[in-house]
């Protein structure tokens, strides 16, 4: 459990790190030189759509603003150079913080914040932060893991 805890909190950190939240619009911006590539959830489909040799399975790390092994795994998981290499070539990583106010269009489904949550963290079956949901080329759930993770738990994971 500490491995998957671990595993989810450098995703995260990894993220800020190397990434700036745009506040106009709640999108990630990223740094493709250094950290993890960040893409939204609607471009990850695109482009496993449109670009057949550009697709790669989905990680969606699952985060909010107030969670502290959020922020974590931001700043030591998701910064560790071999899980950036490793996510970034295998892998279209997606950001999505369930607090989201805008729209998420998954699977031909729109999914908007009702309550405190975006339905969207919902329907990935969000029962806590951080979580990293993977999903194959097919947008077809393949596991996820509620936990934070270490640099070094989430290479073995």
């Amino acid at each position: 459990m500490k491995k998957y805890i671990l595993l989810v909190s450098v995703t995260l950190f990894g993220i800020f790190g190397f990434s700036t939240i745009n506040k106009t619009n709640n999108t990630l911006s990223e740094n493709k030189n250094d950290g993890i590539n960040w893409i939204t959830i609607e471009e990850a489909q695109k482009i496993n759509k449109e670009n057949p040799k550009e697709a790669k399975k989905i990680m969606i790390d699952v985060y909010t603003e107030y969670c502290g092994p959020c922020k974590k795994m931001d700043k030591k998981t998701f910064t560790n150079k071999r899980v950036i290499k490793y996510v970034n070539a295998n892998f279209h990583a997606v950001k999505f913080n369930a607090e989201e106010s805008n729209p998420i269009t998954f699977n031909g489904n729109v999914f908007i914040k009702k309550g405190r949550y975006n339905e969207f963290a919902k329907y990935l079956d969000v029962t806590g932060f951080p979580t990293l949901s993977f999903f194959d080329v097919d947008n077809s759930p393949i596991m996820k893991f509620t936990a934070y993770f270490s640099a070094p738990d989430l290479e073995a994971v």
